[in-house]
């Protein structure tokens, strides 16, 4: 990609980041010689008609907006190869990166980049988009500490919200962060961003998440049910203020949060000159009470109506107490037998809704993937079978979307690393990675096992094989075993192999081999993969050699224990007969060796140590040895 160049105007100069559907490059605006950013879709999503419309999506959103504390977009395009977007280039880091590094921020840096981020958002409401996935992931900090928000991939203009909810059920944005409404799939607005951002201060302040951990499932549960615990539990330098102002933006219920980033804004300039945080109207939220706290407000309905017999006053006193909890003036029709919840699992959504009239319960309705359940039955459900309810209570139901079905990319001429990435943005999962050798630069995707557009299961691997670069010193070694010494010689002259140690094997009592001159083993195995300097080792029957010379040899030995290996051999033989081998103790050495031969020829003699060749000598002399 280095050196290319979009719209004939900007040169890409470097890659700097990449995600699992993009790269981000360094590039040099000709036309102003200004330094810009080109984010460019990976070439095999081009096709993929969800992450081009992402794509376009962001694009639509961030030329619309132009503030300090948004990314700028300067350009876009798309050829017919690939899709780009240019913006300012930012020296800086996520705001995910500096909590990873610090933990929990300073509670002044973090109230001034919250502020940052709704002035930003406060822009983007204005214009009529909702981002839909604020989260420090997609906060840049620059070196110079500015606020810019990015990623408009997933936001959405309201004006076409109220249309595209009819039509869309799929939960978008990041699990941990995700609002009730949009974790039901519901109608988005300003403040669901308004909520993630309260999360996201919330772990700016604290260092964590309010809930985390187990399956997205369980953390949108939580999301749906679960008050956000204080976060100056967590940090104990947190005002009340601070504490307020976090619970205010994150409401189950969008109508009791900030009604706009601006208001939210405004209370953070606050709360360090009033830590009290009086000034935050923080209104009460009724969650789905527990069967423990159900008990108890029973317990303390039976003893109202018991004090009603005694005293008048007392009577006056327990409608009062009666009427906080949403009580009539019968106290005995307001002490209503709870309802036992019945077990929903497996039932279809006809069944599972004909089972709550039957029962007097409301159902809340989430959807899942599941590799195990049938699609249109029910997963889970909370409250779970045997607790209980109060009449017209909701029950929580989680049905299954059947097995989640994956259109597998084409990640063939790619990067094992960037495969990597492409492959675990659609939470995909690698199998086996098999090397070969492949003509391909090292470390490319050469095969997909399944192919391209395939639809794929969640829950399956996808098998890669991967290129490596053609070990030309590696080589197959032959089968050796019964050939003659002189077959292995006119094999060698076709091998890449270059040298073989002969072993001569005697008979018994000194005498012949029965196999003479043929190959009885050898070292390495045949068919065994070997570096082809690396030398065969081959033992074959013995003739009975007729010839000999005696030779003292004085050898300085540097290391104790070295391998001294004496052979002969013709010149420019592959093939060396070893003599004698033995291990040595350091210092100077004088060894007596014999070398046989079948017949009278010139021969040379040499002398390795540690194998490493240290003496060649011409032999010539050979006496007849004595029967």
């Amino acid at each position: 990609m280095e050196g290319k160049l979009f719209d004939n105007r900007y040169e890409i100069l470097e890659q700097v980041d990449k995600g699992g559907t993009s790269f981000v490059y360094r590039a040099v605006d000709r036309k102003t010689k200004n330094i810009v950013a080109v984010k460019v879709l990976k070439q095999n999503l081009s096709k993929n008609r969800d992450f081009v419309k992402r794509f376009e999506n962001e694009v639509a959103a961030a030329l619309s907006l132009d503030h300090n504390n948004i990314v700028h977009v300067i350009d876009a395009g798309h050829t017919e190869e690939v899709y780009y977007l240019v913006m300012d280039f930012i020296e800086g880091k996520t705001l995910k990166q500096i909590i990873r590094e610090e933990g929990m921020l300073d509670l002044k840096k973090a109230v001034d980049i919250t502020i940052c981020i709704c002035n930003a958002l406060n822009h983007a409401h204005s214009a009529g988009f909702v981002h839909r996935d604020i989260k420090p992931q997609n906060i840049m900090i620059q070196k110079d500490g500015q606020v810019k928000i990015t990623d408009f991939g997933i936001a959405r203009n309201t004006s076409v919200i109220e249309r595209a909810a009819k039509n869309d059920n799929k939960i978008m944005g990041s699990v941990q962060y995700i609002p009730p409404e949009q974790a039901r799939g519901e109608k988005t607005d300003r403040r669901t961003d308004i909520y993630s951002l309260g999360i996201s201060l919330y772990e700016m302040i604290t260092g964590t998440l309010p809930f985390d951990g187990g399956t997205s499932v369980e953390v949108a549960l939580k999301h749906l049910k679960e008050p956000i615990p204080h976060p100056k539990r967590k940090n104990d330098r947190i005002n009340d203020a601070l504490n307020k102002i976090v619970l205010k933006a994150t409401r189950k219920n969008k109508r009791l949060r900030y009604s706009s980033a601006l208001e939210l804004a405004e209370d953070l300039k606050l709360c360090f000159e009033r830590p009290a945080g009086e000034y935050v109207k923080l209104e009460r939220e009724h969650l789905r009470l527990t069967k423990q706290d159900k008990k108890k407000i029973r317990k303390k309905l039976i003893i109202g109506i018991s004090l009603v017999l005694a005293s008048a006053v007392v009577v006056a006193t327990v409608l009062i107490s009666l009427a906080m909890f949403g009580t009539r003036n019968n106290a005995e029709e307001e002490v209503s037998e709870p309802i036992e919840v019945s077990s929903f699992i497996g039932l279809t959504e006809i069944e599972s809704a004909e089972l709550a009239t039957e029962k007097g319960v409301k159902i809340e309705r989430l959807y899942a993937f599941s590799t195990d359940i049938p699609e249109g039955e029910v997963i889970s459900q909370d409250p779970p079978q045997g607790e209980t309810v109060q009449p017209n209570g909701t029950v929580t139901l989680v049905f299954s979307q059947g097995i989640e079905m994956i259109s597998v990319p084409d990640v063939t001429n790619q990067t094992l690393e960037d495969a990597r990435d492409i492959l675990s943005e659609q939470n995909i999962q690698i199998g086996d990675i098999e090397f070969i050798e492949s003509e391909m630069p090292e470390g490319y995707v050469v095969l997909q096992d399944p192919e391209a557009d395939t639809m794929l299961p969640i829950d399956e691997q996808i098998n890669l094989t991967v290129s490596k670069i053609i070990d030309l010193s590696i080589a197959v070694v032959p089968s050796l075993k019964g050939l003659y010494t002189d077959e292995v010689r006119d094999m060698f002259e076709q091998m890449e192999f270059v040298k073989c140690f002969v072993y001569l094997e005697e008979g018994e009592d000194g005498q012949p081999h029965e196999q003479p001159g043929i190959v009885l083993n050898q070292s390495p195995q045949e068919n065994m993969e070997e570096n082809i300097y690396n030398p065969l080792f081959i033992w074959v029957g013995a003739y009975g050699e007729n010839f000999h010379i005696i030779e003292n040899l004085e050898l300085s030995i540097e290391h104790p224990d070295s391998l001294v290996r004496v052979t002969i051999m013709e010149e420019e033989s592959p093939i060396e007969y070893v003599m004698k081998e033995d291990k040595l103790k350091k210092g100077d050495q004088i060894i007596e060796v014999e070398l046989v031969s079948f017949e009278a020829k010139e021969k040379f003699m040499n002398v390795y140590v540690n194998d490493e060749l240290v003496q060649k000598t011409l032999l010539s002399s050979w006496r007849r040895k004595e029967q």
